[in-house]
């Protein structure tokens, strides 16, 4: 939650079904800059999670309510 708190994390979404996803994260970044905040994740570093990278679009004006 750090990096929610500190702006580098727009939306986070926890898993709440039974699969072994533990949640969803969207990046206001470029690929690249996302791979490096993810990479300096302590949990990604020891191997405690793991992640795959999808390069996404959005629509103009979307946003979650508030």
């Amino acid at each position: 939650m750090a990096l929610r708190a500190a702006g580098a994390l727009s939306i986070v979404c926890p898993a709440t079904d039974q699969s072994d996803v533990a949640g969803i994260c969207i990046f206001g970044a470029s690929p690249e800059e996302a791979r490096g905040i993810i990479e300096g994740d302590p949990a990604v570093q020891a191997g405690v999670l793991t992640y795959e990278l999808h390069p996404i679009r959005g629509f103009p004006g979307d946003s979650l309510p508030e």
